[in-house]
């Protein structure tokens, strides 16, 4: 019989998972079958990316690793590579490189959009973590280039599109109209870690000396170049504007993202199109959408967002609660999250009969039902799309853009989703896309 190299690529992919090989190939056929070895190379592996590179570890061969941090750099090969893999701070030597076939990104989120664009201008397949962007036009940037290169793969790391099966269930439950007209969707994000209100001046963040191993000045990438403060960098860095969206971003692309794509709103000329962020609350005053104090984080450390989807939808975002996502029908609720799906459509099985094998298969796009990072190979090995896909994304990234703008904003604003604007709002519309440092603009 003979065997397509297509065919022997998905069998490694799937025995290496324990999915089982497919039953046309013999058994011999697995990870170690000649030229089913793929190659990754890791950009940003400090805690987060070291994680997803260990996954991606799982499929291919770790060859080469970049960090801005070499704190970073020698950590990860150590435990991941027996330091034996390449180290660069310079993430473009990778692209370079005509032997890496898969990239991995766990940078810090300002320059996630940077370094996926010249990956696909590379040819390399991508798998970034989320939130994917900045700015709602690196999402229209970001699609369009994907769009332009349909033969690489390009996921996100939203695990809840495929690893976890009860946001599946939910999803699956709503979009068959189990629960009813849908009347509201509670989005609960629980508090940051890394902000709260502004303690008083002589307690906030100092500059201090820049470690000698980070490269600050190329680590701010397109921000706005500001002396070094260690609470500017790694973990924390989602706690300012500069360099992420804070909770709004980084848990509304799980949540927020998961109840869109139930509601059927993570769609082009979908989502959110109106945001009232007249309860919230920021650490530091804000003047025109901009902080007007240096010294301490300024992303929203509280609030309660009331919003409406293009459908008519009410979805109410907010830090008070313990993290997940209340959908509530005509007859009846359920709540999700990772630990747990309760409500009685859920303790009745409502939807015995409607969550098997077809609607499994469907929600994983035709590929067997697995974890997010095989997704991502056997896409690779295959071709398709993955489950956690860079178009349904950056739309939920722009309904988080238009959150945070309005909570920068302090007012309400309408979005016009099809038209890609804020209708007849300069102010607002100033906040889709940003000025970027000189040597580091993205788009």
């Amino acid at each position: 019989m003979r065997i397509s190299r297509r065919q022997m690529l998905q069998a490694a992919s799937l025995a290496a998972v324990g999915v089982g090989v497919p039953h046309f190939l013999p058994v011999a056929f697995g990870e170690n079958a000649p030229n089913s070895r793929l190659r990754c190379g890791a950009i940003g592996v400090g805690s987060r990316g070291r994680y997803d590179a260990s996954l991606h570890q799982k499929h291919a061969e770790l060859a080469v690793l970049a960090d801005l941090d070499r704190r970073h750099l020698e950590a990860t090969n150590a435990a991941l590579c027996g330091g034996k893999a390449e180290m660069v701070m310079d993430y473009r030597k990778i692209l370079d490189r005509n032997d890496i076939d898969t990239i991995c990104i766990g940078t810090p989120d300002h320059w996630h959009t940077k370094i996926c664009l010249d990956a696909l201008d590379a040819g390399k397949h991508v798998f970034c973590e989320k939130p994917l962007t900045l700015t709602i036009r690196e999402d229209q940037v970001i699609r369009e280039k994907a769009k332009a290169n349909p033969n690489l793969v390009f996921a996100v790391g939203t695990q809840r599109r495929c690893e976890m099966p009860r946001f599946t269930r939910a999803v699956n439950m709503v979009q068959h109209g189990l629960l009813g007209k849908m009347k509201r969707v509670l989005v609960s994000l629980a508090k940051p870690p890394y902000v709260t209100v502004a303690p008083p001046k002589d307690q906030r963040y100092q500059v201090v000396p820049v470690p000698e191993e980070l490269d600050w000045n190329t680590w701010q990438g397109q921000a706005p170049e500001f002396p070094y403060m260690k609470e500017r960098c790694h973990f924390t860095f989602r706690g300012w504007y500069e360099y992420a969206g804070g909770k709004v971003t980084d848990w509304g692309a799980h949540y927020l993202d998961t109840t869109l794509w139930a509601l059927g709103e993570d769609q082009p000329g979908k989502g959110l199109v109106w945001v009232d962020p007249s309860d919230c609350n920021s650490p530091l005053p804000m003047k025109d959408g901009w902080p007007t104090e240096f010294d301490y984080c300024n992303v929203a450390y509280d609030f309660y967002l009331k919003t409406r989807t293009s459908g008519g939808v009410q979805v109410d975002l907010e830090t008070r609660l313990s993290d997940g996502i209340l959908f509530e029908g005509e007859k009846g609720r359920i709540f999700v999250n990772c630990g747990r799906i309760t409500g009685k459509p859920i303790e009745e099985e409502w939807d015995k009969g409607l969550y098997g094998e077809t609607e499994q298969k469907k929600i994983f796009k035709g590929k067997p039902v697995t974890d997010h990072m095989t997704n991502f190979y056997l896409c690779v090995r295959e071709g398709g799309e993955p489950v956690s896909d860079v178009f349904t994304h950056t739309q939920t990234m722009t309904s988080c853009h238009v959150c945070n703008i309005a909570i920068r904003l302090g007012r309400t604003l309408t979005w016009d989703p099809v038209a890609q604007r804020f209708p007849e709002d300069a102010q607002a519309n100033g906040f889709i896309n940003r000025e970027q440092r000189k040597g580091f603009e993205v788009c």
